[in-house]
């Protein structure tokens, strides 16, 4: 076996990293959200609500990390967080398809019962896994996807249709295609490429309005040595183009936990069903994101986040 690729932030991609460190995580928000005009809360204070929000799912995908093998082009694709008891939810079986985790002796993220969890049989490329696990008082189940053989630049994710956020194939771009501008994302089948014809329904996150600000590569690699999760995906670029992602060769992706911590800052709740439909590309002159005040994370009109 090879040996794990170093990354700029430190440490083994294919190793579990550190434990996530929730004040470096509270830090790194801060930093971003201090680009945006917040009203009667001040950035420290949201930074630390969606921290605490968002933290369940940072400690269970640390847990994961050591299950699932070389970590390494995983993509997630949806994370969902339930608090267990009360009116808003009680513990409940995940479905055929999930494999239910247990706590430690503290309270925190364990690994899964009966072991690491199972990726499903290879579909167009890609494998899938659904996982819940049990952090304290919360419930949260991931879907992770990683390429599994053939070529991975046919593959790719899609931001629409019966199954958002599934792996799909991408069709190359045609010669005299409009390719987006710096900042704007890579969209899977059926995306706008400036030609739309007269009279089509624009594009679900057209006219949305919301605080906007520049996501950098430089924020991209602080959230991963906060949160351990340093996945060649989210800090060497051009790994995300190699795994079939439509980014570019000098580009990375940003990671799903990241936006899912902003799109938790605009429109808190411990309930939040998190869906990434489309990849977060960041280049190395940053990504332009838009947050919705019902929690949506758009760049350039385009969804990338879809709280449910």
């Amino acid at each position: 076996m090879s040996s794990p690729a170093s990354h700029p932030t430190g440490g083994a991609s294919s190793c579990p990293g550190p434990d996530v460190d929730p004040a470096a995580v509270a830090d790194c928000l801060s930093a971003v959200l201090a680009r945006l005009r917040w009203g009667s809360d001040g950035v420290p204070e949201v930074a630390a609500r969606a921290t605490r929000l968002v933290l369940p799912a940072l400690t269970t995908l640390a847990a994961l990390r050591p299950l699932l093998g070389p970590w390494d082009g995983i993509v997630h694709r949806r994370c969902r967080l339930v608090p267990l008891g009360g009116p808003e939810g009680a513990a409940r079986s995940v479905g055929a398809e999930g494999t239910r985790g247990g706590r430690g002796c503290d309270g925190a993220a364990g690994p899964p019962a009966g072991g690491a969890p199972s990726w499903s049989a290879a579909a167009r490329g890609w494998r899938t896994l659904t996982v819940s696990l049990l952090d304290g008082a919360t419930e949260v189940t991931h879907w992770l996807a990683r390429h599994d053989g053939g070529d991975p630049k046919a593959a790719g994710l899609a931001g629409t249709g019966p199954r958002a956020g599934a792996p799909t194939a991408v069709a190359p771009t045609p010669p005299g295609t409009r390719v987006p501008g710096p900042g704007a994302p890579r969209r899977g089948p059926g995306a706008d490429t400036g030609t739309a014809p007269p009279g089509a329904a624009p594009p679900p996150g057209a006219g949305r309005e919301g605080p906007a600000l520049l996501l950098t590569p430089a924020d991209v690699a602080a959230w991963a040595r906060a949160t351990g999760d340093r996945n060649a995906l989210h800090l060497l670029p051009g790994a995300a183009a190699r795994a079939g992602l439509g980014a570019g060769e000098t580009e990375i992706v940003a990671h799903g936990t990241l936006l899912a911590a902003l799109s938790l800052a605009v429109a808190p709740a411990r309930r939040a069903d998190l869906r990434l439909v489309a990849p977060a590309v960041v280049p190395p002159e940053g990504l332009r994101l838009r947050l919705a005040p019902d929690g949506d994370v758009l760049s350039e009109g385009d969804v990338l986040l879809r709280r449910r």
